[in-house]
């Protein structure tokens, strides 16, 4: 991406809908605290905090532009290539609509997992006439759509726990 895109301006910059990947997680334990205390402290139950290794998961994909939100797709277990292409399939003409832009006239932004990148699903989008926003591979995710997870996960992470049901109710409700 890097320079070639520096002289975009924001009519072109509003062509693009961005999209990624999520998981959500109830009890998160992502985020650290900090807690002072005296040495004689440490095991103090005021200076602790009790975690819980795994608590409900739940994936998603979804995508936004400047119009607005896009669809929110729940993703059983990870994202694959089968369910990647699959999804492509079915929801390629959704995502133009939902985003107002007809005839496919938008470019698609994704990351650059494996499923992203090999031959067949890029075969696919070329096929189907939809113009991709080249992405750095390995580079931090600078993807925009982060700060819509963060903001998600942040009002997930203050409802306590819940079951994935819940939980996916919650993140589209959000």
């Amino acid at each position: 991406m890097g320079r070639s895109k520096r002289h975009w301006d924001d009519n072109k910059w509003a062509q693009v809908v961005f999209s990624d990947e999520s998981m959500f997680q109830s009890f998160g334990h992502h985020s650290s605290h900090r807690i002072r205390r005296f040495k004689y402290e440490k095991y103090s139950p005021i200076c602790t905090r009790k975690l819980i290794g795994h608590g409900t998961q739940v994936h998603v994909w979804g995508c936004f532009s400047r119009n607005g939100v896009g669809i929110l797709k729940r993703i059983q277990g990870n994202m694959i290539l089968t369910v990647y292409q699959d999804m492509l399939t079915n929801e390629i003409d959704l995502i133009g609509i939902c985003m107002v832009f007809p005839q496919r006239s938008f470019i698609f932004q994704h990351a650059n997992p494996p499923c992203h990148r090999l031959a067949s699903t890029v075969s696919f989008l070329e096929d189907h006439n939809i113009c991709l926003l080249d992405w750095p591979a390995n580079s931090p995710d600078t993807n925009p759509i982060e700060n819509l997870w963060h903001i998600i996960k942040s009002k997930i992470n203050n409802l306590g726990p819940l079951n994935a049901e819940e939980m996916w109710s919650e993140i589209q409700n959000i």
